[in-house]
């Protein structure tokens, strides 16, 4: 079933499900796993690219070869994806001594006092996934085996669409459940 709060399309699975990443439990799966690298929009896509000059110093090495020769994001069927190295793990990937994941952008937000851009949404909302359709914006959740742990705990959407949105949302799945 797909619900309309405020604007937004949005699967009753969002609705019914529980979570928040638990990345050392899943050792950032979501950045690593896949052919592509994350969705992205142009907005995203023109951001990152004028930061590069900033997070290059602590990229590692091959994912500043690949940004430097081919750029950061790939088109497929009108859609924008970041580059992944070798069909695997984002570019902007970085890896802890227990080869945790993490963000080279989330880092440098954070570390190094890069103002106004701290990641992707797409990477953000992760399972969700936004999506503009017919100028829809429409959400839709991933139910993926590597976030299995995540689903023990709240969701993240209540950064992204703040408190009124939650409210709604609640108060139209209760509804749903009322009349069930």
């Amino acid at each position: 079933m797909v619900t309309d709060i405020k604007g937004t399309l949005l699967e009753s699975t969002i609705l019914e499900t529980k979570f928040c990443c638990d990345l050392p439990v899943c050792k950032g799966a979501c950045c690593v796993q896949g052919e592509l690298g994350a969705p992205v929009s142009i907005e995203d896509i023109e951001t990152i690219e004028g930061l590069l000059d900033e997070i290059k110093p602590i990229m590692n090495p091959k994912s500043r070869s690949i940004i430097e020769n081919e750029g950061i994001y790939d088109e497929k069927e009108g859609e924008y994806f970041l580059k992944a190295v070798d069909c695997k793990e984002c570019v902007f990937v970085l890896f802890d001594d227990e080869h945790i994941a993490s963000c080279v952008l989330e880092k440098a937000y954070h570390e190094r006092g890069m103002k106004g851009y701290r990641k992707p949404l797409s990477c953000a909302l992760f399972p969700i996934r936004l999506k503009k359709r017919y100028g829809l914006e429409i959400m839709t959740y991933e139910k993926l085996p590597i976030c299995s742990a995540g689903r023990e705990k709240d969701s993240h959407l209540r950064k992204y669409k703040g408190e009124d949105w939650i409210e709604d949302a609640t108060n139209h799945a209760k509804e749903l459940t009322d009349t069930l």
